[in-house]
């Protein structure tokens, strides 16, 4: 049991580096910024003794939701609505009501 996650959890966990293994290309300011602060918030919740939980963005605040989330239901992406497959980019053209990170 490595990691501090880990050993405060007690559930393995894996550090995975932001990068092209993620998403084909390094992380931008934006990608950093908030990744930052989903760690702080991950330790403020460690540090209080809570778990169970990962943290969010909804609405386009941060938050948490029960850490099984990720596995319950299928999920799905939009993807002739969100993303311009032709040119391997997200579709920006009409961005009223879309994600703030569709980017």
């Amino acid at each position: 049991m490595g990691n501090i996650l880990t050993r405060k959890t007690g559930v393995a966990t894996v550090n995975q580096e932001l990068a092209y293994l993620m998403r084909a290309g390094p992380p931008d300011s934006l990608d950093r910024m908030v990744a930052t602060i989903f760690a702080n918030l991950a330790m403020q919740h460690l540090e209080n003794n809570q778990s169970g939980v990962m943290m969010a963005l909804r609405d386009g605040n941060y938050t948490t939701v029960p850490a099984n989330t990720c596995i319950q239901g299928e999920k799905r992406v939009d993807v002739s609505e969100l993303y311009d497959t032709e040119a391997y980019r997200p579709s920006v053209r009409y961005a009223l009501d879309k994600p703030m990170f569709l980017y």
